[in-house]
């Protein structure tokens, strides 16, 4: 299907359905590559470039859309398109390499990034869809527009404008940190209906994640000073955290991974992870493995997972022995002598090929929970530290 039979499906659909398909980027993209080689002076228009015949390409070297000036080699203009997911500072890094003479670089994106793209050494520009409606509508007015592309174009306007709308309201730091992440807020329906929904998760995840890196450095003790990198970023020369965010199960996810300057390889890792509204110790590495790879039942694998963490000197990490009751017979773990809920069935979690977990439970109301997401950075602080100690503990023990 051609890109003007795309657009003719999506003029036909009714406008909740238009708008589920405006959360899909390949659309955006190949809507855009239209309209800008029917109608050069569009480009012209939304990128500030000289009229004249340009080249365009889809998905080379993985770009979305890259202009070049016709018979010239060297791009003139590349666009990297963000519409469900959340702008990348270190994605933008590596797409420096690509066309590295490139001088005009635009990220088109909903919502503008928590990072400066400008601050690279190839700058990168932001345009925000609002802006490109604004381009388009304003073009659109003045230039001769076929007859029967004429309702595509307005009504392609009109939904960037309403997926702008959906975007300030919900993807915003702000508004995120104001609502407490995704801990005290339910998704919207309306998102739920034009496929938005994962995307608010996914900002949910990254705003969370950069509160978290700024909030747990200020509170790790200066003797275990260490800085919290994004993975994919640029690694520190001596001990680090790694933090990353996704969505597991479609539902948000923040890591903390505590690595040393010189980690071991056949060891294990001790991981912090927050999903959904579960607080976990996370345990991980090739010394686990041996114990998937048997068939025995569970008590006797929850057996020998203790056997294998104590002998490394990794018990330590996670909550306890056992899920225990408080007075009021309730489930849950003591965690550093407070009692912590806990909707864990067994003893662990397990998580093929090598990962063992257990987790509390992350509450708005600390007397419920034991654990509110108020406390969550003071948490994670104090178990980055711990997990440093085992790190060490296990690197000493082999030497």
């Amino acid at each position: 299907m051609s890109e003007l039979e795309d657009a003719i499906t999506w003029l036909k659909q009714a406008p909740m359905q238009r708008m589920s398909l405006g959360s899909r980027e390949l659309f955006h993209s190949d809507f855009l590559y239209w309209l800008f080689t029917q109608y050069p002076s569009a480009l012209s228009a939304v990128f500030d470039l000289p009229e004249k015949v340009y080249e365009i390409t889809r998905e080379e070297q993985n770009l979305d859309l890259v202009v070049r000036a016709r018979g010239e080699p060297t791009p003139v203009l590349i666009v990297e398109n963000k519409v469900k997911s959340c702008p990348d500072q270190q994605q933008l890094e590596r797409y420096n390499t690509k066309f590295p003479d490139t001088r005009r670089r635009v990220l088109l994106t909903l919502v503008a990034p928590a990072f400066d793209p400008n601050a690279f050494a190839t700058s990168w520009k932001t345009l925000l869809y609002r802006e490109l409606a604004k381009k388009l509508g304003k073009w659109a007015k003045l230039a001769k527009v076929a007859q029967e592309h004429v309702q595509y174009i307005a009504d392609y306007v009109s939904m960037i404008c309403h997926l702008s709308s959906v975007a300030e309201s919900c993807f915003s730091h702000k508004k995120i940190k104001d609502a407490d992440y995704w801990f005290s807020s339910s998704n919207e329906e309306t998102l739920e209906t034009i496929g938005f929904a994962q995307t608010l998760q996914k900002y949910q995840a990254a705003v969370f994640l950069d509160d978290m890196r700024t909030r747990v450095s200020e509170k790790i003790r200066s003797e275990f000073s260490v800085p919290l990198i994004k993975d994919g970023g640029k690694e520190a020369g001596g001990d680090h955290v790694k933090a990353w965010s996704a969505l597991f199960n479609n539902t948000p996810c923040v890591t903390f991974e505590p690595c040393l300057a010189q980690p071991e390889k056949a060891g294990m890792r001790f991981e912090i992870q927050v999903q959904g509204t579960q607080y976990r110790r996370l345990i991980a590495g090739p010394p686990l493995q041996p114990i998937f790879a048997k068939k025995m039942d569970r008590a006797e694998k929850v057996q020998l997972t203790w056997e294998t963490l104590d002998k490394r000197g990794g018990g330590e990490w996670l909550f306890g022995r056992r899920v225990e009751r408080d007075a009021q017979n309730a489930k849950g773990f003591y965690v550093d002598e407070t009692w912590v809920s806990s909707k864990m069935r067994g003893e662990m979690c397990f998580y093929r090929p090598d990962v063992v977990y257990q987790y509390v439970d992350i509450g708005m109301d600390e007397a419920k929970t034991g654990l509110s997401v108020a406390q969550l950075s003071d948490r994670i602080a104090r178990d980055i530290e711990l997990a440093f100690k085992l790190l060490r503990n296990q690197q000493d023990n082999k030497n």
